[in-house]
């Protein structure tokens, strides 16, 4: 086990997934900060998936909303910080690389 979500999936299961490409990690810390403004939004683990940046953590926790709300709230905060729109990645994953 070397990611901090390889520690994470042995206790919780993916519903969904959101990629979002960019190309600093200014700009994950900056989604990260929007995302924190939202009611019920909170960070769950410290450090987790910020190891390497000054932010409380990358793991959110959103309460009870459905992830169509998530997602939704997430591509509006992200046209509000002038990033792409995100793709909502389907719950399997590819291995034949």
């Amino acid at each position: 086990m070397k990611w901090h979500i390889d520690f994470f999936l042995e206790k919780a299961e993916i519903l969904s997934t959101v990629a979002i490409p960019c190309e600093t990690k200014q700009v994950e810390c900056e989604v990260v900060r929007s995302l924190l403004q939202c009611e019920g939004a909170r960070a769950l683990v410290r450090d987790f998936g910020s190891s390497d940046c000054a932010c409380e953590s990358h793991l959110l926790y959103f309460g009870d909303r459905d992830s169509e709300w998530v997602l939704e709230t997430l591509s509006l905060r992200l046209s509000m910080l002038d990033c792409m729109v995100p793709r909502s990645m389907p719950k399997t994953v590819r291995t034949d690389r």
